[in-house]
């Protein structure tokens, strides 16, 4: 496939053009399996904010979409105090800008899409699934609530029985149950998923782009909440929770390899 990269000194991104009005934004930690952390966050917003096209696919590098969180970097291995979210906690700058796009937005989920990964799927418009792909929302194995997403959007996409599920196990679905409740678009063989994403992108991108525009902007006002106020009350909800014993208790537990001990504190 012959991309063409941008001039950029991205260390956790990759932005490519593989055609005039297509844009590419791939996940490049993988031996991480793509876990985001602050620097991956502040690298998307600046890519997303000044970025110009007609459709954008997100994918991830080697076997994972994205692993969620990175533990060492943003849970600091559960010791200390928690994540500082400063003294105004809101929606992140991310999520920010991929919900109020008016371009579409393609997720070519490749792998495992689990905690901020599966929000970041969410933030799409349309998903295409790798069979060896995988979702979850983690966070409640974390000691955390989820993102915005998971409570915004999820339960439109599957329903409000198999949402609250998700959210409070975080259990993990295959690609095809994903299909079947209605996550993802379609399920493809294992490599193809950023093949098929593309000529999805491809496909939309060719249609009017004032109609496109106004099809999401009219799609947001009658299903998506107010994200900036839902962001408001979230923020803080997740300040509070990154301070208790219970979420430190779940990230060493993962670390490790054992069952987590919670304490309700």
């Amino acid at each position: 496939m012959g991309f063409t990269s941008s001039d950029s000194t991205y260390s956790d991104i990759r932005i490519e053009e593989p055609e005039p009005g297509i844009t590419v934004l791939t996940l490049t930690r993988p031996e991480r399996m793509n876990a985001v952390r602050f620097e991956t966050h502040d690298q998307i917003a600046d890519a997303v904010g000044s970025l110009r096209t007609r459709a954008l696919v997100i994918t991830g590098e080697g076997r994972g979409f994205c692993a969620g969180d990175d533990v060492v970097d943003i849970f600091n291995n559960g010791e200390g105090d928690g994540v500082d979210m400063g003294a105004d906690p809101a929606l992140d700058s991310t999520s920010r800008l991929l919900l109020s796009r008016d371009y579409p937005i393609i997720a070519a989920v490749n792998g495992p899409a689990v905690g901020y990964g599966m929000g970041l799927a969410l933030m799409a418009d349309l998903r295409v699934a790798a069979r060896t792909a995988k979702f979850a929302e983690l966070y409640i194995r974390r000691g955390q609530a989820a993102d915005a997403t998971g409570f915004g959007r999820l339960w439109q996409l599957i329903g409000r029985e198999r949402a609250t599920w998700m959210l409070l196990t975080g259990e993990m679905i295959t690609a095809e149950q994903a299909a079947e409740w209605g996550l993802v678009l379609e399920v493809v063989p294992e490599g193809q998923a950023l093949e098929r994403a593309l000529q999805v992108a491809r496909t939309v991108a060719g249609q009017p782009p004032l109609v496109v525009e106004a099809s999401k902007q009219a799609m947001r006002r009658v299903s998506d909440p107010d994200w900036e106020r839902f962001g408001d009350w979230l923020g803080p909800v997740h300040a509070r929770l990154f301070r208790t014993e219970d979420h430190r208790e779940a990230v060493r537990a993962y670390l490790e390899r054992r069952d987590p001990a919670y304490q309700g504190r």
